[in-house]
């Protein structure tokens, strides 16, 4: 079994606008928001995924091996720090923002 990398394609976006100096979306046509939301959904299909095998191994549905089970809760769980560490500094940033003198 094959261990799958987890994607975050709209963060790797982010950051590859951020660090070659373009604004966010202009080019494709996205915002920040929409970004935000795509990223936000993948981590929530990640978190239902892992519920769901959650549930189907406790209810006697469906048994996934003990390592598949662990490994969707461990996704889910790390797409949520990924996401709560971004959310973080957003509000740092937007603090520091708003203390800005003009």
């Amino acid at each position: 079994m094959a261990i799958e990398n987890i994607r975050f394609d709209a963060i790797k976006n982010i950051i590859g606008e951020v660090s070659s100096g373009k604004e966010s979306g202009k080019e494709n046509g996205q915002n920040f928001a929409s970004i935000f939301e795509d990223a936000i959904a993948s981590m929530n299909k990640l978190d239902e995924e892992a519920q769901r095998k959650v549930e189907d191994t406790m209810t006697g549905k469906k048994v996934s091996s003990p390592h598949e089970l662990m490994i969707s809760l461990e996704k889910a769980d790390l797409a949520f720090e990924l996401m709560n560490k971004v959310r973080v500094q957003l509000v740092r940033t937007y603090e520091e923002i708003m203390r800005t003198q003009v």
